[in-house]
């Protein structure tokens, strides 16, 4: 087996609030997997309908700068040979969103072995730490999608446990109450914890993340688990 790899990511897409937003198309084959980071502000968590042919991951919701909420949401899709990039519903004050591929994952069914997410509920320039997940399957690839409310921007990305840890993307948006997402990965080649993630974050804010595994084209355990381990962290 070989650990997945990440392929690109598409362009940023911004909207202001109730304005419909079309996320670029990344680099992308056929049975690739595609995941889509969307960002949303609010008084009050929402959820937003997915694009038509895309799955919910999994979406979490915290209280941003001023008491303003904000909301990240996954949704992934296989790629077929040939893709439209997906018109997204506004939500208020601000909609922010990336689209990432993904090649040699499980081909049929959930190229997911595991996820989990949490936040941190105090504010603070660090970033994490994002909770452990523990794989079932050998060469998994991690991806942590994360956000945080106010236009902060994010380094030192560190996870000690995987090898090639890259912080992927890292953008933000003055538009609305001002918002920032980001990604990174790094390759687990035994199956276990994935160990937790830190970084550092321009601004003191509290922030939010998903945490998950991809799994290789042939899993060792025979396929992909649906294992859910949600954490709240507090400093």
């Amino acid at each position: 087996m070989a650990i997945p790899t990440y392929v690109g990511v598409g362009a940023t897409t911004v909207s202001a609030t109730l304005v419909s937003l079309t996320p670029g198309l990344p680099s992308y084959a056929e049975d690739d997997i595609l995941i889509l980071h969307l960002q949303t502000a609010a008084n009050g968590h929402h959820m937003i309908a997915p694009p038509s042919g895309w799955t919910l991951l999994d979406q979490i919701g915290l209280s941003g700068t001023g008491g303003t909420d904000i909301t990240d949401t996954l949704w992934w899709k296989r790629a077929s040979a040939s893709e439209t990039a997906p018109t997204i519903d506004g939500g208020f004050s601000y909609n922010l969103a990336k689209i990432s591929s993904f090649r040699g994952c499980a081909a049929t069914g959930s190229p997911f072995n595991v996820w989990g997410w949490g936040h941190r509920v105090t504010n603070d320039t660090a970033f994490g730490p994002a909770l452990a997940v523990t794989t079932t399957d050998d060469d998994c690839l991690i991806a942590l999608f994360g956000g945080t409310s106010d236009d902060n921007t994010i380094s030192s990305i560190a996870n000690s446990s995987l090898s090639s840890v890259t912080e992927q993307y890292d953008v933000n948006t003055l538009e609305g109450y001002d918002g920032m997402i980001f990604m990174a990965t790094g390759g687990l080649a035994s199956a276990g914890s994935s160990g937790t993630w830190t970084g550092t974050c321009t601004k003191t804010e509290k922030n939010a993340w998903i945490v998950l595994a991809l799994t290789p084209t042939v899993a060792s355990d025979g396929g992909a688990a649906f294992n859910l381990i949600p954490g709240v962290f507090s400093a």
